[in-house]
């Protein structure tokens, strides 16, 4: 009985984690909303695909072949505040799907509390919160679940 307990508590420490996680995650990626949007150059930009293979997983540079997700990889450069930053961040997210920008000029959005930090892309990437809230879910379940068994 005093096993289940702890394996309860710990269930239901894992949950609040993880709920926590995905609502800090969904708060930080709206506030991109208000920040400042900037030009910036883009330095470099390619789009890599996924590749199933026989031979296994591989990536491979997109250029006329297929695939099963895309990940992009930009590099840009920008002026904010008088002073000059790059970065290589496309968005808060896992940029999976996104294309990567291929004109020389760009807008970038950047934090105004914190100018090194700037991001492409605005916005949540709601299938990080929902998979948090999903595995949070799942623990508060089963913390639930181990509730009754304990009981009974």
């Amino acid at each position: 009985m005093d096993e289940i307990k702890k394996l309860r508590s710990k269930l239901h420490k894992i949950g609040v984690l993880f709920v926590i996680i995905g609502l800090a995650y969904l708060i930080f990626s709206i506030s991109t909303k208000s920040w400042q949007p900037t030009e910036a150059t883009l330095i470099s930009s390619s789009n890599n695909t996924y590749v199933q293979s026989d031979g296994g997983p591989s990536f491979r540079s997109r250029i006329g072949s297929g695939g099963s997700f895309s990940w992009p990889s930009v590099k840009y450069e920008y002026h904010f505040q008088d002073h000059k930053f790059q970065s290589s961040i496309m968005c808060v997210c896992v940029p999976i799907g996104l294309e990567a920008p291929l004109q020389k000029t760009v807008t970038a959005y950047v934090s105004p509390y914190y100018p090194a930090l700037a991001v492409l892309v605005q916005g949540p990437h709601f299938l990080f919160s929902l998979l948090s809230f999903f595995i949070g879910g799942v623990c508060f379940f089963f913390s639930s679940v181990l509730g009754r068994y304990g009981k009974a």
